[in-house]
């Protein structure tokens, strides 16, 4: 094997055992998600998501979610996403619940030779089953640097966001990420990462993570940063 693909594997494996190491009381979860993109003229992009939760330790199926919008490329750093999501939490119960929920990502992406910033603030409304409605908003900094040469397609990244409840008037949440992307083919990305939730307000860890994502997009000339997910 190349030396070039051993380092995405020897990069994943690292993920893995930092999940693995981290402390024992939080939940560990497994969360996937699929991605399809298609152009649609010079600005915009249409996309439909669907993920999947497993939690308890990778072993309850907590949530499924599907999710489509759009990507208008206002300046080629300036992206607007407005989305819906239908969710459903604890969906092989009886006890199973519902969400509609609204959002409008706000994305601005600052690239430096091997490096990229990218600052994004998430507004949703959250239209709960059983429970009361409310906004939310999520501000996001992402850093992210490539490796090797372009023929690698390997991007190692660390994230860190910030849930506000607007109705309990209080930062409510944390997520930590780190993870690697790895450009299989032209159209489409891979996204391997681990993250750390915090709750805030008792500020005791909630989740260990453990996350995979594929991007896929239908324009063959689709760049990375077109086919990023929003935030869920």
């Amino acid at each position: 094997m190349r030396p070039s693909h051993l380092r995405p594997a020897l990069l994943a494996a690292m993920l893995l055992a930092l999940a693995r190491h981290t402390l024992a009381e939080a939940d560990t979860q497994l969360w996937s998600e699929i991605k399809l993109t298609a152009k649609w003229g010079d600005r915009f992009d249409l996309f439909a998501a669907s993920g999947l939760r497993l939690g308890e330790d990778i072993s309850h199926h907590d949530r499924t979610n599907y999710q489509v919008g759009f990507n208008f490329r206002t300046t080629p750093q300036l992206t607007l996403t407005p989305s819906y999501q239908y969710i459903v939490t604890d969906p092989a119960d009886d006890v199973r619940s519902f969400e509609h929920r609204l959002g409008l990502v706000t994305a601005v992406r600052v690239p430096f030779e091997q490096y990229e910033a990218t600052f994004s603030t998430g507004l949703e409304y959250r239209l709960r089953h059983e429970q009361a409605d409310g906004w939310r908003v999520r501000p996001r900094l992402k850093l992210k640097r490539t490796f090797g040469p372009d023929a690698w397609g390997v991007a190692a990244y660390a994230a860190d966001e910030l849930f506000y409840d607007t109705r309990a008037d209080e930062w409510t949440r944390n997520r930590l990420f780190v993870g690697i992307e790895k450009k299989m083919r032209r159209n489409w990305v891979l996204d391997l990462y681990y993250c750390r939730q915090h709750d805030l307000r008792t500020r005791d860890a909630e989740l260990n993570i453990i996350g995979i994502s594929m991007r896929l997009s239908l324009d063959d000339s689709a760049s990375d940063s077109r086919m990023e997910a929003q935030g869920n």
